[in-house]
């Protein structure tokens, strides 16, 4: 799955060195998005083409259940 296929808020893990970040949603450009590493504060970017694999952890709040719901239908789409 590629990046850009995320709502904004979705936290993954970066396929090609393992790190996990948070998705905040804001571009920087055409191709770059804005991320936040687990391990820091500050934001840095992302080619909207890095392949990750979204995190999905769902103890029954409504929210987590809503972003659930978003981050699978962006695999449909990415997948289809």
């Amino acid at each position: 799955m590629q990046l850009r296929h995320l709502p904004a808020g979705t936290r993954f893990k970066l396929l090609r060195n393992g790190q996990k970040y948070t998705l905040n949603g804001a571009q920087l450009c055409k191709h770059r998005l804005f991320v936040k590493r687990d391990s820091g504060q500050e934001l840095t970017d992302l080619n909207h083409q890095c392949e990750i694999k979204p995190i999905i952890r769902c103890t029954g709040t409504a929210s987590e259940t809503i972003q659930m719901i978003e981050v699978c239908k962006a695999l449909r789409v990415s997948n289809g």
